[in-house]
């Protein structure tokens, strides 16, 4: 009988230590205290996107033919009259060695004209010395007047062949710059035939290879201008608040190379997509130098850092963030008792929360306390 009774006096030991524990957990605990406060709030949000141009240039040759070598691969970095490829030039090569052919025949044939014209002034000179000796000697006498006819004839046919030259010379002229006029055309032709950079740029397609025909003005490369990138990133629209135009971001190439960049949001596109609650924002990347190294269309993570301003803040660790993330549970200090309440909140930083006001209820009394105890998990009494 002795066992039983020993039974019964554990029985109700437990249940007052049970009872005693309840109790305590009921009691007030001691908080420390996180006053409400006006200040920023900083927050860090991150974005994936990539690396793109906002300026690009086709280029190819304006009258086509047979390619024969395509250099540069998608991705490269070229720089301005760098070969990029060759076409087909025999028949270019073959009209410029006529028009060259040509002009040289046409300048000679123009020194000839020339050699040949100040033989004409020399013969005419000499003529008109020969003429004016022998009207002298016919007004003495000395000679007679059939002679000096004889003279004026060889002076007029001098004239005549003169004349005939200079025409020619004049001739031999407009030939030699019509000849020099077609080279130079010539020559042009034969230079398209090898496509060459515009100014320094990166190849972001390839569209041909070595033995395509190409028509006039078909493009060979898409190239893009290596000093003005952009890297667009989607967001939740929630994120909008933080995002104000010429906010500062970092970018971060997933390729490993150099430091971060330093970018600036340029805009919102206005693409929004209904169905995900996305924005995507546009930055630019401000640090030209650096930026001008990168092989567009890698992939980037965009780091920004977001600061505003708000006359309610308090430090994350004094409220537990609701799933929704537009309330928060918060504990407070009433009559020396200690309870949680769920109050709004706007923005949620790094360190601290916003709190928003105007929701009624005792919200005006919870405010004017200022005073919120630090800690996520205080049980109402």
């Amino acid at each position: 009988m002795k066992t039983p009774s020993k039974k019964w006096l554990v029985v109700p030991l437990a249940a007052a230590l049970v009872a005693a524990g309840f109790f305590r957990s009921q009691r007030p605990r001691e908080v420390a205290r996180a006053p409400v406060e006006e200040g920023d709030i900083v927050s860090e949000l991150r974005g994936v996107g990539t690396l793109e141009p906002r300026a690009t240039i086709a280029v190819g040759f304006p009258r086509g033919g047979r390619l024969l070598a395509v250099g540069p691969d998608v991705g490269a970095v070229v720089h301005r009259d760098a070969v990029l490829a060759r076409a087909e030039r025999d028949e270019e090569d073959r009209r410029a060695r006529v028009a060259t052919a040509s002009l040289q025949v046409a300048q000679a044939t123009g020194s000839r004209t020339t050699a040949e014209l100040r033989g004409a002034e020399d013969t005419l000179a000499q003529a008109r010395r020969d003429r004016d000796r022998a009207a002298g000697l016919v007004a003495t006498g000395a000679l007679a007047p059939t002679a000096l006819d004889a003279e004026q004839d060889r002076v007029s046919r001098a004239e005549t062949a003169l004349s005939a030259l200079v025409a020619q010379a004049r001739r031999d002229r407009a030939q030699v710059g019509f000849a020099e006029v077609s080279a130079a055309v010539e020559a042009d032709r034969a230079d398209d035939q090898e496509l060459r950079a515009p100014g320094d740029a990166i190849v972001l397609r390839r569209l041909h290879e070595p033995g395509d025909v190409l028509p006039p003005g078909g493009t060979v490369f898409l190239l893009a201008d290596p000093s003005d990138l952009v890297v667009r990133v989607p967001f939740d629209e929630s994120a909008l608040v933080w995002l104000p135009v010429g906010v500062e971001a970092e970018v971060r190439p997933f390729d490993g190379s150099g430091a971060p960049l330093p970018a600036r949001l340029l805009r919102i596109l206005p693409e929004a997509q209904s169905d995900t609650h996305e924005i995507v924002a546009e930055f630019g990347i401000s640090s030209r130098g650096s930026a001008a190294n990168r092989v567009v269309g890698i992939r980037a993570a965009v780091v920004v850092h977001a600061r505003s301003h708000v006359p309610f803040r308090l430090p994350r660790g004094g409220c537990s963030v609701l799933q929704d993330a537009t309330l928060a549970r918060c504990a407070v200090v009433e009559a020396g008792r200690v309870a949680t309440r769920e109050v709004p909140i706007g923005r949620i930083g790094d360190q601290y929360l916003e709190l928003r006001p105007g929701s009624g209820g005792p919200w005006p009394e919870f405010l004017g306390n200022a005073d919120f105890p630090v800690g996520t998990r205080v049980r109402a009494n």
